[in-house]
């Protein structure tokens, strides 16, 4: 009986935490307007580090960027209140590159004005970079 009780109160602190991520991430506004319908072909990282607004993600999304925009999910265990997103190129205004010593990665401010971010890493951004090359800053919109 104790085992039952100990397993769903983990389970509600579980949903409880996914539901708090969603709601102080951007992921719930953003499901609002870009949820996915499937998964549209393109080329896809794996088990990847991101932020969706105040949220990081440490390898638990997988990202994809295709030709109808940027795709996020999160991995199954994890994916209560957090749908697949599609997040369409023009929806992403801006683009700012973070350094620091040899890593880096790069905002993506969604909307005008801005309404969500988005942070992914240096190869996504590679992938990625014919698709915001009219949103990048002029030194970094060359390779």
């Amino acid at each position: 009986m104790y085992v039952f009780l100990l397993l769903v109160g983990f389970a509600l602190i579980g949903c409880f935490t996914l539901l708090v991520l969603a709601f102080l991430g951007d992921w719930g506004i953003l499901a609002k307007s870009f949820r996915a319908q499937e998964k549209p072909r393109g080329k896809y990282f794996y088990l990847r580090s991101c932020s969706v607004g105040m949220v990081g993600y440490r390898r638990m999304l997988n990202v994809g960027v295709t030709d109808k925009g940027l795709y996020l999910s999160v991995l199954f265990p994890f994916r209560p209140l957090h749908p697949p997103l599609l997040i369409p190129w023009s929806e992403i205004k801006e683009v700012h590159e973070n350094k620091f010593c040899s890593w880096r990665n790069y905002y993506l401010s969604i909307g005008y004005p801005e309404w969500a971010a988005i942070t992914i890493d240096d190869e996504v951004m590679q992938a990625a970079r014919s698709y915001l090359a009219d949103v990048m800053p002029e030194e970094e919109a060359t390779p």
